[in-house]
Formats: structure tokens, sequence, C-alpha cells
């Protein structure tokens, strides 16, 4: 069993080596065979640069704010919100260096610190995840509809690809939280899935019936997503890209739901390449969309190294390796 496991885990890791690598050389093969690059480049705005970091920074507060909220209803107010703030930041840190080493660090540290069980970590991070998406979703739909002119992904309206996207995401957990029950034999492993599982998403949905924790989250959502889109607009409007509300709306809901499917350590490179692929795809081009996406990168990592650095990182980074097998065992 335990040669299996370290069996799964190298090639986990191979496999992300492989990806970063591949991701890597594609993102850098386009943008040195193309001729807008050095174009992109030179249209740089440096103070532009000061701003988008102290952004990238300050956004990071209403993130670990309304990940708090719904912690707290999660754990019944186990953590205050400033500790978790830094048990926040130091955790996107990490995930800066190993691929869901943040993730870990925080449930073990909440664990330790705070009494708070895995169970109740991973309730709130699907909750988290999955509220935060459909407000997303729901505010670029309320964005494009209120921006014309409509424009479009290939031949494809794009409010009716967020539309889609909204109806999916919105309902599957409510829907799956209905058709699952409990695992009749719990000493079974898929018995033991199947109602952690069912236990997670009534959990989850259940938030949707706490209107005082609603308007909290959608309120600090809405203050989140303003500042978010800042970021991107001056991101582009530093590269000098002339782009829309509504496609700028776009770019953050892309980058939201990429960090959700991580493939390499910050999905290096594959946002890089998201970017590109939708820049080319709304009629923007595919270099001044690789080069924004690595923009937005670049000042993201400056921001979390910064604020992580003075928030204990390094040690915490050191404390994650060993950790991943504390969380490994049961509650």
């Amino acid at each position: 069993m335990r040669w299996n496991t370290r069996l799964s885990t190298r090639v986990i890791a191979v496999t992300r080596i492989v990806a970063v690598g591949a991701s890597l050389t594609l993102f850098s093969v386009i943008l040195l065979r193309s001729d807008e690059t050095l174009d992109t480049l030179r249209a740089l705005d440096a103070w532009a640069l000061l701003w988008i970091v102290a952004l990238q920074a300050v956004y990071l507060l209403p993130q670990a704010y309304r990940y708090w909220i719904i912690l707290d209803s999660a754990s019944d107010g186990a953590v205050r919100f400033w500790p978790w703030a830094r048990v926040f930041v130091v955790g996107r840190f990490l995930n800066l260096a190993i691929a869901q080493a943040g993730n870990v660090y925080r449930a073990v540290t909440l664990k330790r610190q705070h009494g708070i069980t895995y169970t109740e970590y991973i309730t709130a991070f699907f909750a988290f995840t999955w509220l935060a998406t459909v407000l997303n979703l729901a505010l670029a739909i309320l964005v494009v509809v209120v921006s014309p002119p409509s424009f479009s992904i290939g031949q494809i309206p794009v409010l009716l690809v967020l539309a889609f996207a909204f109806v999916v995401v919105a309902l599957t957990p409510i829907v799956l939280s209905r058709l699952l029950r409990a695992g009749a034999t719990q000493t079974t492993f898929w018995g033991k899935l199947q109602s952690r599982s069912t236990a997670l998403l009534r959990s989850s949905v259940g938030m949707l019936r706490l209107p005082a924790l609603m308007i909290r989250f959608v309120t600090v959502g809405i203050v989140g997503f303003g500042l978010a889109v800042a970021i991107f607009g001056l991101t582009f409007r530093s590269l000098q890209i002339e782009v829309s509300m509504a496609e700028t709306v776009l770019f953050y809901v892309l980058l939201q739901l990429t960090t959700y499917l991580v493939i390499t350590p910050g999905n290096l490179g594959i946002q890089e390449l998201s970017f590109g692929g939708l820049a080319e795809a709304t009629g923007i081009g595919l270099t001044p969309g690789l080069v924004a996406g690595a923009v937005i990168r670049v000042t993201g990592v400056v921001a979390l190294i910064i604020t992580g650095f003075a928030l204990g990182g390094v040690g915490a980074l050191k404390e994650a390796r060993s950790a991943s097998v504390e969380a490994s065992s049961p509650d």
C-alpha cells in the first residue's frame, strides 16, 4: 500500500513537472515568434505596475474576509478574522511553490491552533469555491447585459456561455444534495465517501438558507469583484490594449475558473495560455493576451511574496512539507 502511494505521488509529481515544462515552452515559443511581443512590452507603463501590485495586495483582504464568512459559519466561530487572514495569505503564498501546499497548511494550522476539523475546513473550502463562482458568474452576466454591444467567443454569444456556466455551477450541488443519500454501509470505502459527500453538499447548500450570511458574502464579493475588474482593466490599459468592460470581466471569470482546477503549481503556464486563448477568441489577439496574463501573474506573485514573507511564509513552507502526512489522517 505504501509503495503504491509513493508511486502515485511520484507519477503525479512527474506529470506536473511535464505540464509546467510543456505549457511554459509553448508560452515562450509563441511570444518569441510573435512580432507583437516587443511592441506590447514597450507600451508597458511602469508606474501602472506599481498600482497593480498595490491593488493585488489589497485584493487579498476582501478575498480572505469572504472566505472567513463561510469558514465562520461552518466551524461555529472557532477562529477570528485576523488570525484567519494570516493563514489565508500564507496559504496562497505556499501554493506558489508547491501545488495544494497552501490548502494543506490551512487545514493543519486551523486544526492545531483553532480546533477546526478537516471536515469543517473542506466544507468551507467547497462552499466558498462554489458560492464565489456562482456570484462571479452572476455579476459577469449582469455586466455583459448592461454593456452593449454584445460579443462572442468564436460563434457563440458570451452571454449564452456565461448563462450556461451559471446554471450548471449553481444547480449541480443543489441537485446532487437532493439525489445523494448517506451510504447504508458506513464500513466500506464507498459508503464513507458517499456519506461525507452528502454531508458536505447539504452543509454547503444549507448556507443559502442563511440570509444574513448570504448578504455579507454577496456584499464583500461585490467589493472584491470591483477590485479585480479594476486590476484587470488597469493591466490592459498599462499595455495599451483596448478592451471593453464586459471583456475585462470575462477575463477575470476565466482566471477564477482556472484557479479552481490546479494542474501546475499556481497553474503556471496554464493561466497565461488561457488568457491568450480567450484574447484570440474575442479578437484582442493571442500575443497581447499572453502578455496581459503574464503581467497579472507577475504582479500577483510580487504582492503575495511581499505579504507572504511579512506574515511568516518561509517558516510555513517548511512546515507544509511535513503537514501533508498529518492532513491525510482521519479526523
